[in-house]
């Protein structure tokens, strides 16, 4: 189980940043509690305004990022807006079965949903070992018998016509409490999955970090402001991102497949934001990101 700290680590500043625009990296910024980046259908139309309003589209707040918006994939799956979640924060609720999530990426076709052009999704690789992942979540169901996916990155492996992925997951291990399962680089010489603390209802942080410099390399989740559970990496594969084979992708609150299609693992539960960076931050870094969420949330104390 995960230990609690006393509240927010002070950082020890190398460096002199101060806040969140500071720490850079960051590729991919989706908040579901600003109502003006998110819109009713998935072509980018109608404002979402009001409470239960459907969220068929959100705008990637980083410009030149990763892609720049995600999308409904039908009209029947999409998340609803929802008011007064967490510290007065608004959020996005998905019902864990009909809301296939909000994807984007390249189909097989050629088609780009939320590419930076025509026909190229982004000008990024990631690599498994190198990537800071932050989510301001909840679940609304503790037990569950299944996978739940909030977060998936893929992209085109090496060798090439393979598939890589970073994916965030809250799985049910027999007898124990429902827990954080990370998986990441489907090529041979895949990593281990990282196993957080019981992932309970309760509004949270979610922080992963691979890579972390501050662990050795070792890969790190954490839970709020909770002592990070970590393990070590067995490779750092990479996920090739301007590629056109229909292996691209980025999605929030279910896992597609590479076609852009509803899957699996529908997520069940709230998503109020989602920072994702292109490199392992260090733990002074880390405590920014987290004081800014905090602010923001009222998360811990």
């Amino acid at each position: 189980m995960l230990g609690l700290s006393s509240g927010l680590v002070s950082p020890d500043y190398t460096t002199s940043l101060v806040n969140l625009e500071d720490v850079s990296g960051l590729i991919a910024h989706y908040d579901f509690s600003d109502a003006s980046k998110l819109k009713q259908n998935d072509d980018g139309t109608t404002a979402v305004s009001s409470n239960n309003d459907p969220i068929g589209y959100a705008e990637n707040l980083v410009s030149n990022g990763l892609g720049t918006f995600v999308r409904s994939y039908s009209d029947a799956g999409r998340p609803l807006y929802k008011t007064g979640g967490t510290n007065g924060k608004s959020y996005a609720q998905f019902d864990g079965s009909g809301d296939c999530g909000l994807v984007s990426g390249i189909q097989t076709d050629g088609d780009v949903y939320g590419g930076i052009s025509a026909s190229v999704y982004s000008d990024l690789t990631l690599y498994t070992g190198n990537v800071s992942l932050f989510i301001v979540c909840a679940c609304d169901v503790e037990d569950i018998s299944s996978t739940e996916t909030i977060f998936e990155v893929y992209g085109e492996g090496d060798p090439s016509g393979t598939t890589n992925t970073i994916r965030l997951n809250k799985y049910h291990a027999g007898a124990d409490s429902p827990q954080a399962f990370v998986s990441y680089g489907l090529d041979p010489g895949a990593n281990s999955p990282v196993l957080g603390g019981a992932w309970t209802t309760e509004d949270r942080l979610m922080s992963l970090i691979t890579g972390s410099p501050d662990l050795t390399n070792a890969t790190s989740l954490q839970v709020d402001d909770n002592t990070a559970d970590f393990t070590n990496l067995n490779a750092n594969e990479k996920l090739e991102l301007k590629s056109t084979a229909g292996r691209v992708g980025f999605n929030i609150g279910a896992r597609t497949n590479p076609y852009l299609n509803p899957n699996s693992d529908n997520w069940e539960g709230k998503v109020y934001e989602v920072l994702l960076y292109n490199r392992s931050v260090n733990d002074a870094e880390k405590t920014i990101i987290k004081n800014y969420i905090n602010t923001k949330y009222a998360l811990w104390s």
